[in-house]
């Protein structure tokens, strides 16, 4: 296990080095363009917010400050709590806060202005943003915005605190972007620097395996799920999971097998134990009210529905947990409910008593639960049991929402509850009115500082605007331990972020250093990608060198998961690390494989009870505490792990314990006071604890690959391989190739007596997958996780050609080229750039046209290709240098030119030709448009060309601009599509006649007036008929282009009035035409607005 450790110290010292100068991060371009000094905005407040691309420590903020008058400003260096949907306000400043608020002290003298905040140790995450903001002040200084408009997304805004009309008087919710960007800018150094700004996110180390796992539904897609449950471990050594009504068993190889049809749940979610200590797992079948059941199992994925009706009460149920709250041996049960109807209705909490044989007895008023939760009751959405007072008697710890205090139940050791929450201060920390506090979503407990108390984390829903002045963020509660067992929040000194959706929430050592580590849900009512995307955050304790810090690992780590509810722990591929699944209806539930990097050593336990001596089967009630380098690790199971709504983690209680490489002793304690201790015990090594028994080993557990990490590449052909020892592991078994499912082995070492292996076998620019697995004398664990590493610079696949097809006909002279993004055999390469060739020889060797180092996927030529004329197309994909074989070639035809059109009418030579003419021609073959010219000259010079349209898609043009009256005029026609353009038409000549104008009458007796004209919006168009006819009115634009038709009926002799709204037309000259069977009139209309 050495190796880990040096590994580790190789790690840090490469990030050591990797850590950049200092760089400056902005938007604006440093140009002052104004300020909003006008009273409208005093009051409101100015935001910037900044997100730079990678994760970074803030040292200093920059600001372009304005005004005449010299004053001291604060600033304000916040959170993100909407991920950029919209801003913060100063409203949640107390609970948003990054750091005490800035004092600038502004001489009136417009400039740059730093405030250095490196003290302070400020991160951003990569992901979401970092936000300045101050209160816009009469006379300042106020924020100077650039003057540029903005081109990011959200990030320079004024919050208006005024009640805003339209969202139920909230204050903080109305914003605006300001006129450009306002200059503020930090001074960042990036965690993982490429130059000036940061490199690529690193391959994930917690991997998303939910589809290589087997967690899929029929069709084999991922499952929409804010919900799943861990399975006790049904007699065997591995945790199945339930996700509503699926059943997934764990095959003991890192996969699971969907056995929904055999276990047939009949629940929307489930809440799994050993209820009636037969040693067969059970299950409370969550369904809602009336529907909700217990079924109890048979050992064979069976479970037969014995339902005691007492358990079936008309409310909403949202949490149900067990535990033995006094200590004879059966599991009990707690139901918290939550709330129906609108207006809303709220339900009390229940606790049943199992009073032995599969049946229960409400004991919710004689236990002292109703006293704790008084009417109308409280929506509860996050329970979880705990052992808050370390004294064997669990107590119950319920979340509640609509800004209602959570409530801790105390067991009084006497089969009844008083309520705590106050007296502790667990019930939520102290907002700006009187008995508000939060929205709790979820909670867990674990002790993060290894002080021997559990700690409490409770997730809570919290709004940026002005209800923030009521509601708790999500609260991180250090345990003070006796004699009070109060708790304290470190939300804040610990780095837990305040975001509006925070949700459910779990404890586990991911990284195995002794510390607990936190993962916290994030909801969302959005599908993924529908507005800003909620990611679940995976935070790292760093340990009480910096004061149990929490540390955003998540864009390094790259466990992304949008709108989650609830995390849950467990050890799917038993291999000593704990694994996180995040259940999200939004986007889906995602299994995160953790392959973080190990800092020490680890055993966990298994717990079982005895019923006779009044232990549940499961050990429910039981806590083991681990000494081991003179610290103590603690754990407990005082009854079902729940993480929100009805989430549940694993029993197992898994210890890392840093770098000490044995274990001192084992102290576990039951319920009854029965205490066991054990010397001897081995590290990374799992045991069964049967009630006041030696422990048993159990399965050999599977290495935990340590290197080459996994998807590396770049590496030297003489690769060394290490991974972790297992406790027991007498010997080890390498398997090495380069397909992934081993089929075909390029290294097969077994018979090891070391847990590291060299090779040189390895071809350069290939990649290859490897796992091990240990042998003892009587056992072999299953094979390691399939880790995967490239020599030298992964190469590209052939990239498969799109568009245009194969063979395909009439295509544009300037085409569109798209293609596939090459595929890998290693799944982290790098980027891709791509090289182009098409020619008209079938092989692309000569008269070729190439086109070298493309970032995209797509390619628009930009000059015409010759038409009709077969081309030839090919693409490769490089990475760093390493090229793919070329594509297959494609061909395909640029479509022929149209041909040249023939003019009709007026027939050429035409006089008495109408000022306004029609011009119409025979279509031409593959046009798509035509291009008209009338000109007084017939070799159509620019300066006398009267009248030229392009793009006409009908073969006729009306003239609406009148022609000078007995002139000649020449036109000609030609064709084109996107091959280019025919010839010209022959040119035909014409001679003009005068036409009436507005308000003449012509010889047919028709009257005509307008007005008003010119007009902005309605014009009347007046006209009287000497008798009845078949009447349309048409409008037209001054190209001749019909825009409408507003008249078209039969009308009667003698005076009409019809309307035009031109309302959705832009200032212009238009015409009507009135045509009354054979007869028409043409006018102009001048629209002006």
């Amino acid at each position: 296990m050495k190796k880990a450790i040096y590994l580790l110290v190789s790690i840090i010292i490469l990030f050591s080095s990797l850590h950049s100068a200092p760089v400056i991060f902005k938007y604006d371009n440093g140009i002052p363009a104004g300020m909003y000094s006008n009273a409208n905005t005093l009051g409101w407040d100015e935001t910037v917010m900044l997100k730079p691309p990678g994760p970074c420590k803030i040292n200093k903020v920059q600001l372009y400050l304005s005004g005449t008058v010299a004053a001291p400003d604060t600033i304000w260096v916040v959170g993100d709590p909407a991920e950029g949907a919209y801003p913060p306000s100063s409203y949640c400043w107390y609970i948003n806060k990054l750091a005490d608020g800035k004092i600038i002290n502004y001489t009136g003298t417009p400039g740059w202005y730093e405030i250095d905040i490196s003290a302070d140790n400020i991160r951003a995450d990569g992901i979401c943003s970092v936000v300045i903001q101050h209160r816009n002040k009469q006379n300042g200084p106020y924020f100077t915005f650039d003057n540029q408009s903005q081109t990011q997304e959200i990030h320079s805004l004024l919050v208006d605190l005024r009640p805003n009309p339209d969202f139920l008087g909230i204050r903080g919710t109305i914003f605006a972007r300001s006129q450009g960007n306002f200059m503020v800018r930090f001074e960042i150094e990036y965690d993982f620097p490429d130059g000036e700004t940061t490199a690529q996110a690193p391959p994930p180390t917690l991997v998303d395996v939910t589809k290589e796992a087997g967690l899929v539904d029929g069709n084999g897609s991922p499952i929409k799920s804010a919900m799943v449950s861990v399975v006790g471990f049904n007699n065997n050594e591995f945790e199945d999971l339930a996700v509503g009504s699926y059943y997934f068993s764990n095959n003991g190889d890192a996969t699971f097998e969907n056995k929904s049809s055999q276990a047939n749940l009949q629940a929307g979610q489930t809440s799994w134990a050993d209820i009636d200590n037969d040693g067969n797992i059970d299950y409370f079948a969550l369904n809602g009210g009336l529907n909700d059941k217990i079924l109890f199992g048979n050992g064979n994925l069976s479970f037969v529905d014995e339902t005691d009706s007492i358990i079936k009460l008309n409310q909403p149920t949202v949490t149900p947990m067990f535990f033995d709250y006094n200590h004879d041996g059966l599991l009990d049960l707690y139901i918290a409910y939550g709330r129906a109807g609108d207006p809303e209705v709220y339900y009390p909490d229940q606790l049943f008593k199992n009073i032995g044989n599969k049946k229960f007895e409400n004991v919710t008023n004689t236990a002292g639960i109703s006293a704790g939760e008084p009417a109308p009751y409280y929506d509860c959405w996050g329970a979880s049991i705990c052992d808050y007072n370390n004294d064997n008697w669990p107590d119950a710890f319920v979340a509640t929402y609509r800004l209602a205090p959570d409530m801790l139940f105390r067991n009084a050791k006497n089969g009844m509850f008083d309520e705590v929450g106050g007296a502790t201060g667990a019930r939520g920390i102290p907002t700006y009115y009187t008995n508000a506090f939060g929205h709790g979503m979820g909670s867990d407990w674990g002790d993060f500082n290894n002080d021997g108390y559990d700690d409490l984390c409770v997730g809570n829903l919290g709004h940026p605007d002005e209800r923030a002045l009521n509601s708790n963020p999500s609260l991180l509660f250090k345990n003070d331990g006796p004699p009070n067992w109060t708790f304290t929040d470190m939300h804040s000194e610990m780095g837990l972020k305040f975001f509006e959706m925070n949700a459910g929430t779990v404890w586990a050592d991911l990284n195995l250093d002794g510390y607990l580590d936190l993962v916290h849900a994030q909801y969302s009512y959005d599908a993924k990608g529908a507005r800003n995307d909620r990611f679940t955050r995976f935070y790292l304790n760093q340990g009480p060198s910096k004061n149990f810090k929490l540390k955003d690992v998540t864009w390094e780590t790259g466990a992304y998961n949008h709108g989650a509810w609830a995390p849950v722990r467990l050890d799917f591929d038993n291999d000593g690390d704990m694994d996180i699944i995040v259940a999200s209806g939004h986007e889906n539930l995602k299994l995160f494989r953790n392959d973080l990097p190990n800092k020490g050593y680890w055993i966990a336990f298994r717990l079982s009870g005895s019923p006779a001596n009044n232990v549940p089967n499961e050990g429910f009630g039981s806590n083991v505490t681990v000494y081991s380098g003179g610290q103590k690790f603690y754990r407990s199971l005082p009854g079902t792990v729940m993480n929100g709504r009805c989430s549940q983690s694993s029993n197992e209680l898994n210890f890392g314990i840093g770098s000490v490489s044995t274990i001192d002793s084992v102290v576990i304690k039951f319920p009854n006071g029965q205490t066991n201790k054990f010397t001897g015990l081995a590290i990374n090594t799992k045991y069964k604890i049967p009630y006041m028994q030696s422990p048993v080993r159990m399965k050999l557990t599977a290495p935990m690959l340590l290197s080459p990490l996994n998807f590396t590449t770049k590496m030297v052909p003489d690769v060394a391989f290490d991974w972790s020892q297992v406790s027991e592991g007498t010997k080890y078994e390498i398997l090495i190739s380069n397909k992934k499912d081993f089929s075909d082995t390029v290294l097969h070492q077994n018979e090891l007596t070391q847990t590291s292996s060299n090779s040189s076998t390895f071809e350069i620019n290939k990649t290859y997958f490897w796992k091990t697995r240990a042998f003892s004398d009587t056992d072999t664990s299953n094979w390691s996780s399939i880790w995967e590493f490239t020599v030298g610079t992964p190469t590209p696949l052939a990239p498969k050609l799109k568009n245009p097809p194969n063979d395909s006909l009439n295509i544009s002279a300037k085409p569109k080229f798209i293609w596939n993004t090459s595929e890998y055999y290693a799944k982290y390469p790098g980027i891709t750039i791509y090289d182009l060739q098409y020619s008209t020889d079938p092989t692309c060797s000569t008269d070729v046209q190439s086109f070298y180092g493309l970032l995209d996927t797509t390619f628009l030529v930009t000059e015409h290709l010759i038409p009709d004329t077969k081309y030839y197309w090919r693409t490769r994909g490089i990475n760093e240098g390493q090229p793919s074989q070329w594509s297959e070639i494609w061909n395909f035809t640029v479509m022929a030119l149209p041909s040249k059109p023939f003019l009709t009418s007026p027939a050429n030579g035409d006089t008495a030709v109408s000022k306004r003419p029609s011009l119409s021609w025979e279509e031409s073959t593959n046009a798509d448009y035509y291009t008209l010219e009338l000109s007084k000259s017939e070799v159509f010079n620019p300066d006398s060309i009267n009248y030229q349209a392009t793009d006409i898609t009908s073969t006729s043009r009306k003239l609406f601009k009148s022609l000078d009256e007995g002139t000649i005029y020449y036109w000609h026609v030609r064709a084109g599509n996107d091959g280019g353009e025919s010839e010209w038409s022959q040119t035909y000549n014409f001679k003009t006649e005068g036409i009436l104008g507005i308000e003449e009458v012509d010889n047919s007796g028709l009257f005509v007036k307008t007005s008003p004209n010119p007009f902005d919006k309605v014009t009347n168009i007046e006209f009287y008929l000497p008798e009845p006819g078949f009447t349309t009115l048409n409008i037209f634009n001054i190209e001749g282009i019909e825009l409408e038709t507003i008249l078209s009926e039969k009308l009667d002799a003698g005076n009409h009035l019809v309307k035009w709204d031109a309302k959705r037309h832009p200032t212009g000259i238009y015409y009507f035409q009135l045509i009354i069977g054979n007869k028409s009139y043409t006018g102009k209309l001048i629209v002006i607005k």
